[in-house]
């Protein structure tokens, strides 16, 4: 939902409390019922189809992202324990293949981050002999949390054709009926009250509470997730984005490694990305309402 739309709903929500308040008096206007009961309707279907617009459509469902971090937990917990031995018998490769951060799964998208689990999957079992500390058994588990996050990465395609059917595409006409039913309402009302010594007042409170205040938006975010030139898989666990516009430097703050600005405001901005041993990059970049993300390769020096 947008944020009109989000206003205009606050002065439906207003509507409906009048309406609820004043109905004794309000149900013997002539043809006021029938019309209260078109804004009623298309404010419910309104308030459903925010519901839906609530599923996350945005790749993974909340079930499909608990599998996928248990799948990213159970591949790494193995990949600790066997690059031990792989460091201890002086296999730089194997090492090399064996160390990633939980984002190189958690954070990838579905395909790349079942790729990349049976990347790790595939260089544990193949090398049994060197990770001795990891059993055949381990390796079963693996498998196992990689087929259950598979069997429902796509599940969000359907989210996605739900949200869009009985949610995003449902919206618009639903307040264009409600938008009508008001001007209606307050017509019926006006009529009937405007002179009267009792209820003129309850006028002008239609009046107030149908107008639309516009309250802006409070939400904007902007993620960073700066990866390795060379290897944009490989997210850098120590890269700074800087805001030119204030001076405001931020870090990644948590294990994913991604550079999180959870308050930010909307306009056209100018940030330097920068990484020890990496070539900076300034990135002019839009930022708009809700959320931004964004990914930027640094080359080495």
């Amino acid at each position: 939902m947008t944020d009109e739309q989000n206003d205009e709903l606050s002065s439906f929500n207003r509507v409906e409390a009048f309406n609820a308040r004043y109905n004794a008096d309000l149900i013997g206007i002539l043809g006021f019922p029938a019309v209260k009961t078109v804004f009623d309707t298309a404010l419910g279907k309104i308030r459903a189809g925010i519901l839906v617009q609530a599923v996350d459509d945005s790749g993974e469902t909340p079930e499909a992202l608990v599998l996928k971090e248990k799948m990213a937990k159970i591949t790494l917990k193995y990949a600790k324990k066997g690059r031990v031995m792989s460091r201890l018998a002086l296999d730089g490769p194997l090492t090399a293949r064996l160390t990633h951060p939980k984002s190189f799964i958690y954070r990838a998208p579905k395909e790349t981050a079942i790729l990349n689990a049976t990347n790790i999957r595939n260089a544990l079992n193949s090398n049994l002999g060197i990770c001795t500390n990891v059993l055949a058994a381990n390796i079963v588990s693996i498998d196992a949390s990689i087929t259950a996050y598979s069997g429902q990465k796509d599940a969000a395609i359907i989210a996605k054709q739900t949200k869009s059917a009985l949610g995003t595409a449902l919206l618009p006409d639903q307040f264009a009926v409600d938008r009508g039913a008001v001007i209606n309402l307050f017509d019926l009302i006006d009529g009937e009250w405007e002179d009267d010594l009792v209820f003129g007042a309850r006028v002008g409170e239609f009046e107030l509470a149908k107008e639309i205040i516009t309250t802006g938006h409070h939400d904007i975010k902007a993620f960073f997730t700066v990866v390795a030139d060379e290897n944009p898989l490989n997210v850098l666990h120590d890269a700074d984005v800087n805001d030119e516009s204030n001076g405001k430097n931020y870090v990644a703050d948590d294990d994913t490694y991604i550079v999180h600005i959870y308050h930010h405001r909307s306009g056209h901005y100018h940030f330097k990305v920068s990484a020890p041993g990496r070539i900076s990059v300034d990135l002019i970049a839009d930022i708009h309402k809700g959320m931004n993300n964004f990914t930027v390769r640094l080359k080495l020096i």
